[in-house]
């Protein structure tokens, strides 16, 4: 019967990339962001990005006008 492996795995430390060490990115666009973490930005709009943006639009614009006559039912 073979013996049992008495060695204790190795853990590796963590490796620093550059965004983890401390540095600004203030001069870089969102484009940069989306290619360092590997995530699609689209350049184009499309069908659902229009959808979710006049969407979005009408409920903000719904929002405003309910908070106005709020502020002028106190008024």
């Amino acid at each position: 019967m073979a013996a049992a492996s008495t060695s204790t795995p190795l853990i590796s430390q963590p490796q620093f990339t550059a965004m983890n060490q401390p540095q600004c990115f203030y001069n870089e666009s969102i484009a940069f962001f989306y290619n360092r973490s590997g995530k699609y930005l689209a350049t184009e709009w499309n069908t659902v990005s229009k959808l979710v943006m006049g969407l979005g639009i009408t409920v903000c614009i719904f929002i405003m006008l309910a908070n106005l006559l709020v502020m002028v039912a106190i008024y």
